[in-house]
């Protein structure tokens, strides 16, 4: 999801305007927002309409990543029933 070496969240700054994302980690003394199981919350710091950017930009790339699994499993899918 980050991608290497952070390159997504980079376009993400780059694309939206924040000022920048804050990925809060395990270790966090006291987190900003409650953490769900197997998830890492992103703080993104900038104006409302750049912060709207940055949310309608990871929303796209999840939806993005959600096709191509989709589509990963079908063709696994379909290879194993012919």
């Amino acid at each position: 999801m980050i991608g290497k070496n952070g390159r997504f969240i980079q376009e993400i700054v780059d694309k939206s305007g924040v000022v920048r994302v804050k990925i809060e980690g395990d270790n966090e003394p006291e987190p900003t927002v409650a953490r769900e199981e197997g998830s890492v919350p992103f703080i993104f710091v900038g104006t409302k309409d750049a912060i709207e950017n940055a949310k309608m930009l990871l929303e796209y790339h999840l939806m993005s990543l959600k096709k191509v699994l989709f589509t990963v499993y079908f063709r696994i899918d379909w290879f194993l029933y012919f």
